[in-house]
């Protein structure tokens, strides 16, 4: 596989296309930054201010961030685009983590969906792109996700494809413990 951050792959299966995120998914993605009811199932562990948008500007700003960190090979965002709808429904974040704890050497995955797409089938059509690929990409033996005690539906979804639940806690960029993740091992 080609360094994915030279040449960004697209995944698809018969539901859903993942593609590099791009400056036009912004009013799109606005519908799901500003989903009061997804917000709360969004990883912004070690991210300032967390996800929830009321502007515009602020997801715009946002794009604009993401897509500076893939060119400087901080992580992957993609978009994840409802083939029948040819609608952008969220978004997956990605990057290789190597920290002092028992999640390193780690791809962290970040899947963001409007709320209407928090869904197990949703979850596991996505997660279904990814595995086992993203381990080659991010050079990792493990991929690891939140796993929010009150996500029912995505906690499902993680268990029908190899996840586990952990009680380790992530060691964050900004020095803080986090719980409440799932790991599936290479």
């Amino acid at each position: 596989m080609k360094n994915i951050y030279d040449c960004c792959p697209v995944l698809e299966n018969a539901d859903f296309r993942l593609r590099l995120l791009e400056k036009a998914d912004a009013e799109a993605l606005f519908a799901v930054y500003n989903d009061k009811n997804a917000v709360p199932f969004f990883n912004a562990d070690s991210c300032n201010g967390g996800f929830y948008f009321t502007e515009m500007q602020t997801m715009t700003d946002c794009i604009a961030a993401w897509l500076r960190e893939y060119d400087n090979h901080g992580f992957v965002r993609m978009s994840i685009v409802d083939k029948a709808k040819n609608e952008v429904v969220g978004t997956i974040e990605a990057y290789h983590r190597d920290r002092n704890d028992f999640f390193t050497n780690a791809c962290l995955l970040r899947i963001d969906v409007r709320s209407d797409y928090e869904k197990a089938e949703v979850i596991e059509s996505i997660i279904s792109l990814i595995d086992p690929l993203f381990f080659e990409a991010f050079d990792c033996d493990k991929i690891v996700t939140k796993a929010f005690p009150e996500g029912k539906e995505r906690l499902s979804a993680l268990s029908k494809c190899g996840y586990a639940v952990s009680d380790e806690e992530l060691f964050g960029f900004d020095s803080k413990y986090y719980k409440d993740y799932a790991v599936r091992l290479k």
